[in-house]
């Protein structure tokens, strides 16, 4: 009698949790169903099944339940986002950019934020642009980082004939040929001792990216079922994740402490180790920082080789593009050189086959994933802390209804207006908010300002009289204008988002050299105090009236302005 009471005991508490389990939050988005234990897995097994690509699968979710799909894999909660204004208004929430701390993301970092790409938030923003500070300063002797690409670039087309004029007919593996070329770059910039892509070095560094890369796709559902490691840890691939990043992790380390050794502070570890020694500790310059810096700038030349690999693809099924491009190559610089920074005004088609292939890439790629650092509601749906949010690129790029014309079809003609690149503002391949490198956004702001009849394209008289306001104009004209440039919308006043995001633009272009960093909080209290003061009647807009009277009347805003004007 005992065990059987104590067997339906037993029988109802597994089936209750088992029931909890199936249970979604509150006002959670809608989404396929939850089974105990796995979750949505095996609905979304079987669309994918379906639909043979994952990003299709989104898709077709977003089609049934809305621009918020919300699921369950294993324990984790994800929600993927569609459609351009709910992907733009969750890439440009704070509350949102919370990155993943899964048992794969501490692995690749010893267990801690450390890196560019799954950062300390406290110490981004310092090791970011010490990182872009570098390389945009960083010469080998009399070579600048473009005179080492076009060398490289050259010893690459020259690879490519000697193969040909050998072998005739031979099959290349874009990856591993393109990828060696941009490591070789990438590695004489790390360590500023010049390496050429057959040398062992970079062989042995390729084979343990190629197998990083591998290692990472197979151990994707230890991210929603980590209890996995413990259980099979062979199989489920935890063991080959953890040794391809020792070695890795192993192979710069070695060069490091070469560069310690030797005192080389030509390339970009010895400025890092340089600016260690001199920097403070709260600043985050660590060796394992350094470490992890290396290994993020290592992956994404191995995803700049992938992106090159789908140009490429796009320009052999499409031989007319080929012909186009070199037409204009052709006009632009001839035969006789390769290309320079000068030359890309006069490449419009070329720059716009590398917008296209951009396009049709991401549209097919996951997007980094976004973890909600808070409660928060989100197009009417309330997102539990520590959800996994994940952009549906395929919605914004490929979709019927993302706003593209036949987005299944490589045309490189629709990012041209009249013979020049126009970017539509759905294209937001390289994302938005404060993790974007957003140099361009104020130039960005700055041109609709100018373009008054929104034609894309600036007249001569325009861009004049603008000058003319500007440098010689009343202090009236002058406040006039400003008020255009922070009415983004052009609706007749200005809310505290536009003028966060101009505010942003502005620091952003001022922030890569400033000193101290600028950061999010400084932003966010220079709009605060421009807008307390400026909207006098509290009804969280500002007019043009308010804007003329309170630039007029206060001495900091009317010094703030002038700042922001000097960018122009």
């Amino acid at each position: 009698m005992w065990y059987l009471f104590s067997f339906i005991l037993v029988t109802i508490v597994v089936a209750l949790l088992a029931y909890l389990d199936t249970r979604k939050p509150k006002n959670f988005p809608p989404g396929p169903t939850w089974y105990p234990i796995i979750g949505s897995a095996w609905e979304l097994h079987k669309l994918r099944k379906k639909n043979g690509l994952l990003t299709k699968t989104f898709s077709e979710l977003a089609s049934n339940y809305g621009a918020l799909v919300g699921v369950r894999i294993g324990t984790s909660r994800i929600i993927y986002v569609s459609g351009t204004k709910a992907i733009r208004e969750l890439l440009m929430r704070d509350e949102f950019n919370g990155k993943p701390d899964d048992v794969l993301y501490k692995i690749r970092t010893w267990g801690e934020r450390k890196g560019l790409f799954f950062p300390d938030p406290k110490h981004w923003q310092h090791q970011r642009r010490f990182v872009i500070r570098q390389l945009k300063k960083y010469r080998l002797g009399k070579q600048s980082l473009f005179d080492l690409m076009q060398e490289e670039a050259s010893i690459m087309i020259k690879s490519v004939k000697k193969l040909v004029e050998d072998k005739g007919e031979y099959i290349l593996y874009v990856d591993d040929f393109v990828g060696t070329h941009i490591l070789s770059i990438l590695w004489t910039v790390m360590t500023g001792n010049k390496h050429f892509c057959e040398d062992k070095i970079i062989r042995r560094l390729q084979t343990i990216l190629t197998d990083l890369f591998a290692q990472a796709t197979a151990v994707g559902t230890l991210r929603q079922f980590p209890f996995l490691r413990y259980i099979c840890p062979n199989s489920s691939g935890y063991n080959g994740y953890v040794e391809v990043h020792r070695k890795l992790w192993s192979f710069i380390a070695e060069e490091i402490e070469e560069v310690k050794k030797t005192n080389n502070v030509r390339g970009f570890m010895g400025a890092y180790l340089r600016e260690l020694k001199s920097s403070k500790n709260e600043d985050g310059f660590t060796e394992d920082q350094l470490l992890a810096i290396c290994l993020d700038l290592f992956v994404a030349g191995m995803e700049t080789s992938k992106i090159l690999k789908f140009v490429f693809l796009y320009l052999l099924l499409h031989p007319d593009v080929q012909v186009k491009a070199q037409e204009e190559i052709d006009r632009a610089i001839g035969r006789e050189r390769l290309p320079n920074v000068k030359d890309k005004a006069q490449l419009q088609y070329v720059e716009s086959i590398i917008l296209e292939s951009l396009r049709m890439y991401v549209g097919r790629r996951h997007a980094a994933p976004h973890k909600a650092l808070k409660d928060s509601y989100f197009n009417g749906y309330l997102i539990p802390k520590d959800t996994t949010l994940l952009v549906n690129a395929h919605s914004i790029f490929l979709d019927e209804n993302s706003g593209w014309v036949n987005p299944e079809i490589f045309n490189p003609d629709r990012f041209l207006n009249n013979g020049m690149v126009q970017i539509p503002d759905h294209f937001i391949a390289f994302g938005l908010g404060k993790h974007r490198s957003n140099t361009s956004q104020y130039a960005h702001y700055v041109f609709n300002t100018l373009d008054q009849d929104h034609s894309g394209l600036i007249s001569f008289e325009n861009f004049v009289q603008s000058l003319s306001v500007l440098s010689r104009g009343s202090l009236d004209e002058k406040i006039r204008w400003a008020f255009n440039l922070y009415d983004i919308n052009r609706d007749g006043c200005i809310t505290r988002e536009e003028m966060t995001d101009i505010v942003t633009a502005v620091y952003d272009l001022m922030g890569k050299v400033a000193e101290p960093c600028i950061d999010d909080d400084t932003v966010k209290e220079k709009v605060d105090m421009l807008f307390s003061k400026m909207d006098k009647n509290k009804d969280g807009v500002v007019t043009l009236d308010e804007f003329l009277e309170c630039c007029k009347k206060d001495e900091d805003i009317s010094s703030s302005m002038n700042v922001f004007d000097s960018s122009i």
